[in-house]
């Protein structure tokens, strides 16, 4: 029967990451106990390398296998490098499933003292080099995880087992997804990398809709969509949320990450369906077209707690733009739901249409993210929104989102007119 090791890698989220690095001895009680440790999770693991912190005691060593040799290194160090290349979709033991794009050395020269007193000088390449450098970061740098984010943090926090699904799943990906100038990339590829950070949707012809941020997808990048984010976190409840453009399919992606339990509607026109499906994140949306009828009031279709709708949408405009909004108005929660309608700046005619329709409408006015307008059905408690906003972006660890959420708020009075709420 195999011996387990008692002895476990530790998650990055560990404060025992945080001591401060002692110098490692043959003859200190500690260096001797990690070099027992790390010897016994390589044999339970095959061929690797593991630095002391990892398994919680902060030694300057690290332990290497190959085969069937074991090697310790005291105080190890990387003089030399070579052949550097980007990492795509690098994991990491600390880090578990989590993926990054990091530059790194496909070659590196690892030098040390073997506990004998006898010099170390080892020639690694491939994954052998990966894994010293990143047990060299984990030694030697004091913010080797700077680069998490709350979407990693939230991920790995959350018991709830289908939303760390769903981190895992639009993690790897916005990683595994062709890069822009790669050869071959069919045109209608759902998911392309720009850089290292930035992911761009397409639509199903290829088209592209929207960027997202490959580290962070629960906080879109784009102003309006951030924006809107905050906005949504006033309402009552978001379990039914209707978006009803493409181009805020990146605001989509980030409803979805972070609540576990919404239903996320849209239409089926222009909707970048595969890369959602790419993300597996399909399963909660359904397909809402606009002129759907609004669910009765005692029938079992949900009400929608948001609706968040395009400015620029060519509905907006046409014949049939009152009785749509009417419709959209119907299909709204009274308990405070609530309808944003996103511009690139102040629109006479939406603020019109508005009005005829709901009997309390707001609007912000912003440089970046243009000019949102907040329609409701009843007239809402702006302190108790504002305090939801508050209390959830606690919750999600997402503090920037609070003024977003709650700043600039004007009721719309007329067309073109506006005062403190």
């Amino acid at each position: 029967m195999t011996r387990m090791p008692a002895h476990r890698i530790l998650s990055f989220t560990d404060p025992r990451l945080g001591m401060r690095m002692a110098e490692a001895r043959a003859d200190d009680m500690a260096t001797r106990a990690a070099m027992q440790i790390l010897d016994d999770l390589l044999a339970a693991t095959g061929d690797g390398l593991i630095a002391a912190p990892a398994i919680g005691l902060p030694v300057r060593c690290l332990a290497l296998r190959r085969g069937a040799e074991v090697i310790h290194v005291l105080n190890p160090a990387i003089p030399a490098a070579g052949d550097f290349a980007l990492n795509r979709a690098e994991t990491s033991p600390l880090t578990g499933p989590i993926r990054r794009h990091v530059w790194r050395a496909r070659q590196v020269t690892l030098t040390g003292t073997h506990p004998t007193g006898l010099p170390v000088h080892e020639l690694l390449e491939g994954r052998m080099a990966v894994l010293a450098q990143q047990a060299l970061d984990l030694l030697d740098n004091r913010a080797g995880f700077d680069w998490i984010t709350p979407f990693h943090r939230a991920w790995v926090a959350s018991s709830d087992p289908a939303l760390r699904a769903r981190a895992e799943a639009v993690n790897r990906a916005l990683h595994l997804a062709p890069w822009q100038g790669d050869p071959g990339i069919p045109a209608d590829t759902p998911l392309v990398a720009l850089d290292r950070r930035q992911v761009q949707i397409r639509g199903d012809a290829g088209q592209p809709v929207a960027l997202l941020d490959a580290g962070d997808p629960a906080l879109p990048i784009d102003a309006t969509d951030r924006r809107c984010l905050g906005i949504l976190f006033t309402a009552p409840a978001l379990r039914q949320v209707m978006i009803l453009s493409r181009h805020r399919a990146a605001l989509a992606v980030s409803l979805l990450t972070i609540l576990p339990g919404i239903t996320l509607h849209h239409p089926a026109s222009g909707w970048p369906q595969r890369a959602m499906e790419r993300m597996q994140l399909s399963a909660a949306c359904r397909v809402t077209a606009l002129r759907d009828p609004p669910p009765l009031p005692d029938g079992p279709d949900p009400k929608m707690d948001a609706i968040v709708m395009d400015g620029a949408d060519d509905w907006l405009e046409g014949p049939e733009a009152a009785a749509l909004m009417r419709q959209q108005a119907r299909r709204l929660n009274g308990n405070g739901g609530i309808a944003v309608i996103c511009c690139a700046s102040a629109s006479a005619m939406i603020e019109d249409l508005l009005q005829a329709v709901f009997p309390s409408v707001h609007v912000i006015d912003e440089r970046q993210a243009g000019t949102l307008y907040l329609a409701f059905r009843s007239r809402p408690d702006l302190p108790a929104a504002h305090a939801r906003a508050l209390r959830l972006s606690n919750q999600l660890g997402r503090p920037g989102l609070v003024q977003p959420a709650t700043g600039g708020w004007r009721i719309l009075t007329k067309s073109g007119e506006r005062r403190a709420p």
